[in-house]
């Protein structure tokens, strides 16, 4: 009887453990994936849910075009030089031309 006691308690003690650590995400109407590029999530307009930490500014080139993919693809490219510990980057400012735009390099801690 006592073992019997035992086990159940365990198993209860067990059971509101696992309930309690397991809480799922909920997932919201804003709720979204993000793409990476050469390796760095990229967030437009919006950050990430998990902790990070900003780690610099990327700045776009002097003389470039109007399209935001070339403009993703040079800022990638630029990052990955200046802070090759950053694992994402986040278009938090004004998006109007390559030669204004500035992104926030950060390392989103796992």
């Amino acid at each position: 009887m006592k073992k019997l006691t035992i086990a159940f308690l365990s198993g209860i003690s067990i059971s509101i453990l696992v309930a309690f650590t397991s809480m799922n995400y909920e997932v919201k109407f804003n709720t979204a994936e993000v793409e990476q590029i050469q390796g760095l999530y990229i967030f437009v307009k919006n950050k990430p849910v998990k902790e990070f930490e900003y780690i610099g500014t990327v700045k776009g080139p002097l003389i470039g075009n109007h399209e935001f993919d070339n403009l993703v693809e040079l800022m990638v490219r630029n990052a990955k030089k200046e802070f090759p510990n950053a694992n994402a980057l986040i278009f938090d400012g004004v998006i109007k031309q390559t030669h204004n735009t500035k992104v926030s390099a950060v390392k989103i801690k796992l």
